[in-house]
């Protein structure tokens, strides 16, 4: 039988509208440009991480001398590729374009901030640092992608009245949220293992702090157990990564929720030291046995209230990430703990008397901030105790 030829299918693409949609809430930096290179739109990730680049020239401020031009060219025709950015502060930084389409023509291109590895690298500390960017990129694009399925199918559902598959969207969504964090804490702890330093800025520490726990108080809203917290008022400024700060903080919080038990409480508390913070996380959970305590934040090391291992269930990285991270800023931690009595963290960070960073000054920070980013650190770590933007 002579097989029918009709007119070739017309070849659609994503409308400008729908990427900007699908990578606004992406935990990785994407930005939209126009066919001269100028930024018109960057994500949420991109504009709290790499605000210079959102810049409407914030791209050519980065890409090495004469590359321009010839990424203009590569746009024009319509072609994927990618830049190398030695000027970046990591081993090996480039931009991946992909053009963006305008019905029929190429209005601009997509730009994807991605950090890999050499192929040849002096050492392992080097590989891991330079590596931890391209793991955490492509896990959190395959949950990212994962993520703008399920809106689409959940709204489907809620509109057909079709409830046989309900239950299943948030389950996909948790895996997806406990897929990033794994991402996030292996990236912490390879970026921890290399001798490269994340930008820090000077940040009113307790604002700061006070912005993140009220965040995690409410979208720790449903959890049987009570989270609570109390802070100083005053200005003390502290010299961090902040991003960092936060994963410290919340997986020790994470730790805490996770080894609960009736009655239990977490405290969050605040104190100002001579040329230092101390934060203490308190909870009334299971405690630890003495013989456990000096084994916590060995990698990969987790164990059940019996001492038994937790395979499959935690990566076991949590409090080596916390502590790895507060060595790094020059900061000690110590734990207290009692079987059937709970469990104490305390780590301190020195603070500085250097003025706040200018962009500090200028972008307020609010728990709403924390809320309205879908991939922040709040629900990336505690995504088995709070209730999920997809759930929503």
């Amino acid at each position: 039988m002579e097989k029918k030829r009709g007119r070739p299918r017309k070849r659609t693409h994503p409308t400008k509208e729908d990427l900007i949609l699908q990578y606004e809430h992406t935990p990785l930096p994407v930005f939209f440009v126009n066919q001269k290179l100028e930024v018109f739109h960057a994500n949420i990730y991109a504009y709290e991480n790499y605000h210079a680049m959102t810049l409407a020239d914030g791209l050519w401020s980065v890409l090495p001398e004469g590359a321009s031009g010839e990424c203009i060219r590569h746009l024009q025709a319509g072609e994927d590729f990618r830049v190398d950015l030695p000027l970046l502060k990591a081993t090996r930084a480039s931009l991946a374009f992909s053009p963006l389409w305008e019905k029929d023509s190429i209005y601009g291109g997509v730009a994807f901030l991605t950090a890999v590895a050499e192929k040849e690298l002096p050492g392992l500390e080097v590989a891991a640092g330079s590596s931890a960017g391209a793991f955490s990129g492509l896990i959190n694009q395959i949950g990212s992608n994962i993520m703008y399925c399920l809106t689409p199918m959940r709204d489907a559902i809620r509109n057909s009245g079709d409830t046989r598959f309900q239950d299943q969207l948030p389950r996909i969504a948790k895996e997806s949220y406990r897929l990033f964090r794994s991402a996030k804490l292996i990236s912490s702890y390879l970026e921890s293992c290399s001798d490269r330093q994340a930008t820090r800025t000077v940040v009113d520490f307790w604002e700061r702090m006070a912005a993140l726990l009220s965040a995690t108080r409410d979208a720790a809203a449903l959890e049987p157990t009570p989270f609570e917290y109390t802070l100083p008022k005053d200005t003390i400024r502290v010299c961090c990564s902040f991003p960092d700060i936060e994963v410290a903080v919340l997986s020790v919080i994470d730790n805490s929720f996770s080894h609960t038990r009736p009655d239990n409480r977490i405290m969050v508390t605040g104190r100002n030291l001579p040329g230092a913070v101390q934060i203490l996380v308190s909870d009334r959970g299971r405690g630890i046995p003495p013989e456990e305590l000096s084994r916590i934040f060995i990698p990969f090391y987790s164990r059940g209230a019996g001492g038994e291992p937790l395979v499959g269930q935690t990566l076991g990285l949590g409090l080596t990430v916390a502590r790895q991270i507060i060595y790094g800023h020059g900061g000690s931690i110590a734990v207290e703990s009692a079987p059937g009595e709970g469990t104490t963290v305390a780590f301190t960070i020195p603070t500085t008397e250097e003025p706040l960073s200018p962009l500090v000054l200028r972008n307020e920070i609010v728990s709403f901030d924390y809320a309205r980013n879908h991939y922040s650190a709040v629900y990336l770590i505690l995504c088995d105790h709070v209730r999920l933007p997809i759930q929503d």
